[in-house]
C-alpha cells in the first residue's frame, strides 16, 4: 500500500480536508492517505521545508500541489 501524506494549512485552506476524505473513500484499498495540518502538526525534519499544499509520497518524494484537481491525478500516478 502506498503512503501519501497531504500537508495543508487550515487557516487559509478549507477545501483540502473534504477532498482528502473523498479520496480516502475512493482509493482506500490502494493508498493510505494521511492529512496533516501544518498549523497543528509538526513537519518531520527529514522532509525539509514544505510549503502547503504539498504531498509526500512514501516518506521520500515531495510534490508541490498546484491546485485541488492535482490531488486525484497525484494518487492515480502513484498507484500506476
Amino acid at each position: 500500500m502506498i503512503k501519501l501524506e497531504l500537508f495543508y494549512n487550515s487557516e487559509v485552506d478549507n477545501e483540502t480536508e473534504n477532498l482528502a476524505q473523498k479520496l480516502k473513500e475512493k482509493f482506500a484499498d490502494k493508498v493510505d492517505i494521511l492529512l496533516r495540518d501544518t498549523t497543528k502538526d509538526q513537519i518531520p525534519e527529514s522532509y525539509g521545508i514544505i510549503n502547503p499544499p504539498a504531498a509526500v509520497l512514501d516518506g521520500r518524494q515531495k510534490i508541490k500541489i498546484e491546485g485541488h484537481e492535482e490531488f486525484e491525478k497525484l494518487i492515480m500516478k502513484a498507484i500506476f
